[in-house]
């Protein structure tokens, strides 16, 4: 969504299917990411322990890059890199540890 407006009426568009019965998706990629996958594989395998605590950092020198002309991702009041790039990274965790996991995001 492009702005909060937006975003309402892609909820209520989406609630409205659901009361008929229909489903609705959003396609992120990253759910079929191959280090997503196989980082599943190694979790389920107990190779790499119980992780306790996590962080995502976002730097990027240039931002918006240059093939970012989109005015509603460009700065921090936006969203910016959080809201372009890092929601795919969030939903990622999400995937490998599930709902609740994520518990600040500054």
């Amino acid at each position: 969504a492009a702005s909060a407006e937006d975003a309402d009426a892609i909820v209520a568009a989406a609630e409205a299917a659901a009361k008929q019965g229909w489903q609705t998706s959003v396609n992120i990629g990253m759910r079929w990411n191959a280090a997503l996958h196989r980082m599943r594989q190694e979790l389920a395998a107990g190779r790499v322990g119980v992780p306790t605590e996590g962080f995502l950092r976002l730097h990027f020198r240039t931002w918006p890059r240059q093939w970012q002309l989109q005015p509603w991702v460009a700065m921090r009041a936006e969203g910016g890199a959080l809201r372009e790039v890092g929601t795919h990274f969030l939903f990622g965790i999400h995937e490998l540890f599930g709902h609740g996991c994520i518990k600040r995001i500054k």
